[in-house]
């Protein structure tokens, strides 16, 4: 909180018959080393999995959260992204890099991180900044692409001075896209939506 640092991190449980959060491990927490994973985990004991039925049994379960520290917003610059070439064309901007749970369960999300930017246009040092919905990764794959140079900083706006300490906010939107929709998918899409709704993402 002193540093103003935003983070999130994501336990799995399994719960007993009457719902309390048990086991629970943190999947991922970042940025790491600022105890948002163990803030997870001292929460997990106040949540409760609600029982749809009488003898359900333990089942895991994720209990994601974003952590939104106070503090000054950085200002706003446009990202740049790689051209999302050949099978990922239809996944741009993020390409390759686009959350396959998201895709799994048809979903758009949006995420921003707070970056400094290089002479050449890189983003470093980048730090969470929001995450919508949290745990279906578009956090996690918008801070992978600003660390593989994936996306860099577009033109500082018009009139825009250097923040004080040198970080900008960059949000990236995800429209919903559909995986059964992807170009040359070899089944029909109703098979793709039933086998995705058998497998619970639906």
């Amino acid at each position: 909180m002193h540093e103003h640092i935003n983070g999130e991190a994501v336990a799995l449980c399994r719960h007993d018959r009457d719902g309390r959060l048990t086991d629970c491990k943190i999947q991922w927490e970042t940025p790491a080393g600022y105890g948002f994973g163990a803030a997870v985990l001292s929460l997990a004991p106040k949540y409760r999995v609600r029982i749809e039925g009488s003898a359900q049994p333990p089942v895991e379960v994720a209990l994601p959260m974003f952590f939104s520290a106070p503090g000054p917003v950085p200002p706003s610059r446009e990202a740049a992204f790689q051209e999302a070439a050949g099978r990922f064309a239809w996944l741009a901007p993020a390409g390759p890099y686009w959350p396959e749970k998201a895709l799994r369960m048809a979903s758009g999300g949006r995420a921003g991180i707070d970056c400094r930017v290089t002479d050449d246009g890189r983003l470093s040092d980048c730090r969470p900044a929001s995450d919508e919905p949290v745990s279906l990764g578009f956090l996690m794959v918008t801070m992978r692409m600003a660390e593989r140079g994936w996306m860099t900083a577009g033109p500082k706006p018009a009139g825009a001075t250097e923040p004080a300490d040198g970080y900008w906010r960059f949000e990236v939107d995800f429209p919903a896209k559909d995986v059964c929709d992807e170009p040359g998918i070899p089944i029909r899409r109703s098979q793709c939506q039933e086998a995705l709704r058998a497998q619970g993402y639906r």
